[in-house]
């Protein structure tokens, strides 16, 4: 029985000179992020429409992209705000500008306003994303992207894999357009 014991702890000892620490980044650390040009609103929000399916994956995609490019964007619980002012001035009921004061209120400095939409057969899956960038205080389009991916047979047919890809080409697209600003 003390053999065993002693082999176990020998065997422990051995392995944690194999095992290497991992580095934890802490919740509350501030990530490194890379610095955008001045000309671009660093405090965005995202509004993207369309089927249901679409515009929320659509959405979350692209925030994360954003987060990753650098972009500071708001909160979730602010959006709904910002969305119901934005859907009462598609009804007619409050003015763009309104709506904008609203976004700017939320601390939003620039909104990413689109829509996803998806169509299908049975032999092509397509889905387009169309997003531009409005600066809150003036309501001037800065910045917009119309992304799609065409699909064919042996690929994925499915809308919700297609719109993962129409997310990355805006991404991408925006991106590039940043690094062009630098």
């Amino acid at each position: 029985m003390k053999l065993v014991f002693h082999i176990m702890c020998l065997s422990v000892v051995c392995l944690c000179g194999c095992v290497q620490p991992t580095r934890t980044t802490g919740f509350f650390q501030q990530q490194q992020r890379p610095a955008l040009p001045d000309s671009i609103p660093h405090r965005v929000a995202v509004f993207i429409s369309g089927k249901p399916a679409l515009a929320g994956q659509a959405a979350e995609l692209f925030s994360t992209g954003l987060t990753e490019l650098g972009f500071d964007v708001v909160e979730r619980n602010k959006i709904s705000v910002l969305k119901d002012e934005i859907e009462l001035g598609t009804e007619g009921y409050v003015t763009p500008e309104t709506a904008l004061a609203k976004g700017n209120f939320a601390g939003a400095d620039g909104i990413f306003v689109g829509s996803a939409s998806g169509e299908r057969s049975v032999a092509w899956t397509d889905t387009h994303l169309a997003l531009r960038l409005v600066q809150a205080k003036t309501g001037k389009t800065i910045w917009s992207v119309n992304a799609n991916d065409p699909r064919m047979f042996g690929l994925s047919m499915a809308e919700e894999t297609s719109i993962i890809y129409t997310t990355k080409a805006a991404i991408n697209a925006l991106k590039k357009d940043i690094q062009k600003l630098r």
